[in-house]
């Protein structure tokens, strides 16, 4: 499994620094704040960690502002110190509906039969005439339901976005190839500003020259590649459509 300390030998090896006595009190501390400050945040707001979880809001905060089409509730923390970022999603709890099992063979009657028919028919005009739970998130912990005064249950599956741990753990494997390009152009722009007032580096072998007007185009580089994925990034996420 990757950590902290892997991704930081990696990137010291593809920027040509790995072994050379960088000046810094702590230089893999210094370049592991660079990611936790730098990288996190902008790499969580593309592919966040997703974290789901059940309420019931007969057990929940309501604020004072809630208003018949809608109501407001808190959101109860759970996640350390990690800010909600956006609600991906709120769905009515319909768990204890698929509790048994059902014969998939009918063994009723015509009669029967035209009666389920009607109760489906029934069933669908009602799905389209009564509208579904809807839902607007207000930073930082608020969530605002509309249309709950239809619905059966208090009960709710909500996920959230959070930023990813700062030990990396949560970052799936799909997305470790565009967190290190983002982590090496973040670490590559913090070492060019602080080693241009460097003429060289002083090593055990001596003297060395390292070439960091290379890394001129950093931030240009992060810039480029922070475009490239707001125009792309989405079409890689479950779409959704709230109302």
């Amino acid at each position: 499994m990757i950590n902290t300390s892997r991704v930081i030998t990696s990137i010291k090896m593809d920027l040509g620094v790995y072994g050379l006595a960088l000046p810094f009190d702590n230089p893999d501390e210094a370049l592991l704040n660079v990611i936790k400050i730098k990288t996190l945040p902008t790499f969580s707001q593309f592919s966040p960690y997703y974290m789901t979880f059940m309420i019931n809001t007969s057990e929940l905060q309501s604020s004072s502002n809630s208003t018949y089409q809608s109501k407001i509730f808190t959101i109860p923390n759970m996640f350390g110190d990690r800010d909600i970022l956006f609600v991906r999603s709120i769905d009515l709890d319909l768990s204890e509906l698929a509790d048994g099992y059902v014969d998939p063979i009918y063994i009723g009657n015509e009669i029967n039969y035209e009666d389920l028919m009607t109760a489906q028919a029934t069933a669908n005009l009602m799905s389209l005439a009564i509208p579904s739970v809807t839902f607007k998130f207000h930073p930082p912990n608020k969530i605002e339901l509309f249309n709950t005064g239809l619905a059966f249950d208090n009960r709710y599956k909500v996920t959230v976005a959070l930023e990813h741990s700062e030990n990396l753990t949560t970052i799936p494997k799909t997305s470790w190839t565009s967190f290190m390009k983002l982590a090496t152009l973040d670490v590559k722009k913090f070492l060019y500003d602080n080693l241009k007032l460097y003429g060289n580096l002083q090593t055990a072998y001596g003297n060395i020259d390292i070439k960091i007007d290379d890394w001129s185009n950093a931030e240009q580089e992060r810039n480029d590649l922070i475009r490239e994925w707001e125009d792309s990034w989405h079409l890689d996420d479950e779409q959704y459509i709230i109302i």
